[in-house]
């Protein structure tokens, strides 16, 4: 039998993955819409502060412009909000104490 903490662990695991999944989901039909129509002078602000938010907490060019991409998608949140939803699409994920990631072998 498992424990109930090694169960919980996975659980965790699993709902984190999800979380990723669906921000990856939502931050490529944000891109796709990105793509087809320019930004207007207030949009392109708000795209610039929130750039410059994750770029001052460490993330790369190619991580802040997505995150800040992810801007369009949320037009009724606060600059925070917005911050906050990029950086939690943009987090890797997190090997717990004991678990073992899968190899690639290709």
């Amino acid at each position: 039998m498992l424990g109930r903490e090694h169960v919980q662990r996975k659980r965790e695991l699993a709902k984190r993955e999800r979380a990723r999944d669906r921000a990856a989901t939502t931050a490529s039909a944000v891109r796709a819409k990105t793509r087809t129509k320019p930004r207007d002078a207030a949009h392109q602000a708000r795209y610039n502060d929130i750039y410059a938010a994750l770029r001052g907490l460490g993330s790369t060019d190619a991580e802040a412009r997505r995150g800040a991409g992810m801007a369009e998608a949320m037009p009724g949140a606060s600059l925070e909000e917005c911050v906050r939803a990029a950086l939690i699409e943009l987090a890797h994920p997190v090997a717990m104490r004991g678990e073992r990631r899968a190899r690639c072998t290709a």
